[in-house]
């Protein structure tokens, strides 16, 4: 983890839901362990993002909150750090140990959890899982993993009329051509990459 001294991050930072999430709402670690990285409670700091990840919801509302941290309490992961972590917990095969407070990094698309299946038969290498699993640009999230006093909440707006249905429409764009474009990422030959069995031995992920 690159040292950052006392610089600080304030972001601005959503959280789609079906209800108002005021800090104190937020229950932490949460229940739910197969997510990215883990029970915690995630975020994005680009709110288009937040309205198509709740897009189907009956009445969907985006939190809006602003972040502030040090830059130094917040683990970034990348590369093979970052897919040993969303492999680890999306399959269930490993769970990461995490000692930083909140984690950074890009959003694994839920449409490409088969491509995670294809990894575990054999098929890919971890390169070409890593490919698929970036290949739809969602951008970057917060996962706040122990702490909230780093969270303010600014303002919930519920997402209706023309702003859903344009939510709605991004989220049926990035599907229409994902399974061709994933198509093409297995039949790479992409050298020095790690099948799952290799992959596995390097262990669930301990922060240093």
């Amino acid at each position: 983890m690159t040292a950052y001294g006392d610089e600080m991050v304030n972001a601005t930072v959503y959280h789609g839901s079906d209800r108002i999430v005021k800090v104190e709402d937020i229950i932490l670690p949460g229940l739910r362990k197969n997510y990215d990285f883990g029970p915690g409670f995630y975020l994005t700091d680009n709110r288009q993002i937040a309205e198509e990840w709740i897009a189907d919801e009956h009445a969907p509302i985006v939190n809006e909150y602003r972040l502030s941290i040090p830059r130094q309490d917040i683990l970034y992961l990348k590369d093979r750090d970052w897919l040993q972590v969303v492999v680890g917990f999306r399959s269930r095969s490993a769970e990461a140990h995490f000692k930083s407070a909140v984690i950074h990094g890009l959003i694994a698309d839920d449409r490409l959890v088969d491509s995670i299946e294809i990894f575990r038969q054999g098929a890919i290498g971890d390169q070409r899982l890593f490919e698929c699993l970036r290949m739809v640009e969602l951008g970057h999230q917060y996962m706040l993993r122990s702490r909230t006093d780093c969270l303010t909440w600014v303002a919930s707006k519920e997402v209706k009329g023309a702003e859903l249905q344009r939510a709605v429409s991004r989220r049926q764009g990035k599907r229409a051509n994902l399974e061709k474009r994933v198509q093409m990422i297995y039949r790479k030959q992409i050298p020095g990459e790690l099948f799952y069995d290799d992959f596995l031995e390097m262990g669930a992920y301990h922060e240093i």
